[in-house]
């Protein structure tokens, strides 16, 4: 069977299982007292219990419609500007559409301005939902920061990697992009909405990622224009400076969005290091500091056209430029034999980066056929060059010039993408799509050794070519609801040197990543949920060019061109009870990726690179539980966990479980002041290979609002300095114990908001409230 035949059998393949009871469609109709429809107007959906929104809906013409709600008791609210706001408690069992008459309101009102009290959590089978949108979480100055708050995730030092306890890296989107760690980095926190972590993601998803970050950004209901103000002072070590403007403008169909940052950067970060090397009569040692100063230029543009009621179009791009200088001073010490050295390393380093991203989407709803279409395409292009100049030291001696290194990484990117969502009469919903990504990247090495003198070229360029299709069904029987997908994935990998005739990197698989999700109704606060998904995880492009840091004569970090993907399969099964969860997974990962150290006897030096291990598995139990009482809520997680790392390369240890803890807390004071203190830790643990130590972190911040429109938060972050991470592990008979410094900061931020505003004729639908269109 060819390629072709496969995809179409892919395709369609599962609709002969599309049949039952899907999630309920609830729909109504808004009429004034004379039976005329209201021409627009929102639409809440609203949990019975604390009041929280479930759904929301725009009302065009006086209709609205809730797709895929789940059976139970809500309340229903709606907003229509000059008629009374409508509240009314309703019960789901059945698809119905309702008929609503509102009276016209009496005041005639200049500016309303709702308002309500929304969760900053929100957790429902596993999964959580951050409000970042008018919270005291909108004040951190960077979406890196701002993640790194949330419940698991884990950020590392160098702020350029983000995973997720117990699941790796997660996939990160961004409205209906997939995006990278860079186009975060672009992001301003003031467009983000919405934040969700999905532990259980569907075959819709790209398979490479066992869980995925979902940043909704704001949309723009109203006509008018609205410009926001924020300045961010931060002293981490050495001040900081974060400035940004972002305007809005609305017009009946058009909607544009722009935004402006210039940050002034000064970081300081450090590490140290002890290797053994027993076979070899060795040990070498270092202390490594950088100071980092950058400004940087981030600037985005965003166009929406409404083209009717039903279907629209919208154009993205957004750019990152910056120049960065950053000397790296290494004291070393290494001892061969007899001999003992102390070097004392200078590396002066200049770089500049620039990153660009621009998308377009077309999205259409047939109604009548009761089918959604969406097409997206996608282009990003990431250069970074670096500049070298290396001096040694030894023993006290001379600086004596060492090494020049130029090096430039330049990586294209793109991707193109078609969904088709179609719900049947029995509410049966029927998903599929297909996209395709097309990488490539070019990295030249250009190293001119003076002692001893020698010099060393290479250009190494290599391709990615990624085909996908996938087919998911979901519906409901009887009360259980389900969702069911396979997604077949086709890769072809190519590297090469330029100065080679033959390819290095050759090749070609096929990949079938099968997924199942089923609820479990236990009554009707209780509910059970089982997940069943295979993914992959691939290395990033940087991992897998020819970079090499410099660090001093022994010891060096460079990537691996060798790098196989990742398979995992995961099960997963959750228990909600009302606003609380428990769940337990367990996994297994073939061929996960971690560091290795490989000694090279001709060069005597150490080289730290990446590979791929034998296997990895682990199992975890986490808890989730929302509290509030009066003016304090709290958001709490805890999480048990083992997992284990085999290599046949590596010294085995015995695996020990750990702890993680999270808690969120958020005290409302007089004054409109809101205080928070957010705290995590997890204990020390052993994974096979690995020894980490234990860490925590607690940071706290005080926010105030003055005049509605000025903003002001003072924030502490890692109060007890506590963050400094250890790790030790043995591989190849190579012996290490390393250690990454960490650092305090305080910030202050100031945002202002000024523009004028009014109720539009058009409401945006947000497409992606059930990422219904991923690219």
């Amino acid at each position: 069977m060819n390629i072709k035949c496969l995809l179409a059998v892919l395709m369609f393949g599962l609709s002969s299982i599309c049949y039952g009871q899907g999630s309920i469609p609830f729909s109504g109709k808004v009429l004034d007292t004379e039976k005329k429809p209201i021409v627009t107007g929102d639409a809440f959906l609203l949990a019975k219990v604390d009041s929280s929104m479930v759904k929301y809906a725009p009302i065009n013409m006086g209709n609205f419609s809730f797709n895929a709600v789940q059976a139970g008791e809500y309340l229903l609210k709606i907003v229509c500007f000059g008629y009374t706001e409508h509240i009314q408690p309703i019960v789901l069992s059945r698809n119905e559409e309702l008929a609503i008459i509102l009276s016209t309101n009496t005041a005639t009102l200049k500016e309303v301005t709702v308002s309500g009290s929304k969760k900053l959590f929100t957790n429902k089978n596993g999964n959580l939902k951050v409000n970042v949108e008018n919270s005291i979480l909108a004040a951190i100055p960077t979406p890196i920061d701002l993640l790194s708050k949330l419940p698991a995730i884990q950020v590392s030092p160098s702020g350029e990697s983000i995973s997720i306890l117990g699941k790796g890296n997660p996939l990160i989107y961004i409205d209906n992009q997939k995006v990278s760690v860079n186009d975060l980095q672009s992001l301003a926190v003031n467009d983000i909405k919405t934040i969700e972590i999905i532990n259980n993601p569907s075959a819709k998803y790209e398979a490479a990622g066992r869980a995925v970050i979902l940043i909704t950004k704001k949309t723009n209901k109203q006509d008018g224009i609205k410009v926001d103000l924020a300045e961010t002072a931060t002293v981490r070590q050495y001040y900081n400076n974060r400035f940004s403007l972002g305007a809005d403008f609305k017009n009946k169909k058009l909607a544009l969005k722009a935004n402006f940052q210039y940050n002034q950067i000064k970081n300081w970060e450090g590490n140290a290091y002890t290797f053994d090397l027993p076979t070899q009569n060795f040990t070498t040692s270092y202390d490594v500091t950088s100071i980092t100063t950058r400004p940087q230029f981030i600037y985005g543009l965003n166009l929406l056209y409404d083209i009717d009621s039903s279907s629209y179009f919208s154009v993205n791009t957004s750019e990152r430029s910056q120049s960065e200088t950053f000397p790296i001073s290494t004291n070393s010490y290494a001892r061969q034999g007899t001999q003992e050295d102390y070097v004392a390393t200078t590396n002066l380093n200049s770089s500049k980066r620039f990153f660009s991203t621009t998308s377009a989407n077309y999205t259409k709803k047939f109604k009548q056929q009761d089918v959604d279409v969406f097409v997206g395409g996608q282009y990003s292009v990431y250069d970074r060059s670096l500049e070298s100049n290396i001096w040694n030291n030894y023993n006290n001696t001379a600086d004596r010039l060492t090494q020049d290194r130029e090096q430039d990484n330049t990586i294209h990117v793109f991707t193109t993408r078609a969904d088709v969502e179609k719900r049947f009469k029995n509410e049966v919903k029927w998903e599929t799509g297909i996209n395709a990504s097309f990488s490539s990247s070019n990295a030249v090495l250009d190293i001119q050794n003076y002692i001893p003198p020698g010099s060393d070229l290479s250009n190494y360029t290599y391709s990615e070519r990624n085909m996908a299709t996938y087919t998911q069904a979901s519906g409901k029987i009887k009360k259980v609801d389900y969702a069911v997908g396979i997604r077949m994935e086709a890769t072809k990998v190519e590297g090469q040197f330029a100065n080679s005739s033959s390819l290095l990197i050759d090749k070609h698989y096929i990949n079938f990543f099968p997924k199942l999700n089923v609820d479990f109704p236990l009554d009707s606060t209780k509910t059970l949920n089982l997940n069943y998904a295979r993914s992959i995880n691939r290395p990033d492009y940087s991992s897998i060019s020819q970079t090499v840091v410099y660090i001093n004569p022994y010891f060096e970090w460079a990537s691996n061109i060798s790098i196989d993907p990742t398979i995992v399969d995961e099960l997963s099964a959750t228990i909600q009870y009302k606003n609380s969860s428990l769940q337990a997974s367990c996994y297994k990962q073939e061929g996960p990726i971690y560091s290795d150290f490989v000694y090279n006897t001709s060069s005597s030096i150490l080289r730290r690179t990446d590979k791929n291990f034998k296997r990895e598995v682990g199992a975890s139990i986490a808890l989730t539980v929302p509290v509030k009482y009066k003016v304090w809520t709290s958001t709490n997680c805890i999480t048990a966990g083992i997992s284990k790392v085999e290599d046949e390369s590596s010294l085995d240890r015995e695996s020990t479980p750990y702890i993680y803890l999270f808690s969120n807390n958020q005290i409302k004071l007089p004054y409109d002041m809101v205080w928070s203190v957010n705290a995590w830790g997890v204990t020390k643990r052993n994974e096979g290979v690995y020894e980490r130590n234990g860490l925590y972190a607690v940071d706290t911040s005080l926010s105030k609002t003055f005049f509605k429109k000025l903003s002001c938060t003072m924030s502490a972050n890692n109060i007890f300095k506590s963050l400094s991470s250890k790790e030790q592990f043995v591989i190849n008979d190579i012996s290490s114990k390393g250690t990454y410094y960490d650092v305090r900061d305080y910030s202050v931020a100031i945002k202002y908001s000024f523009g004028k505003s009014k109720p539009s004729n058009h409401n945006i639908k947000n497409v992606d409230e059930h990422v219904n269109r991923i690219n």
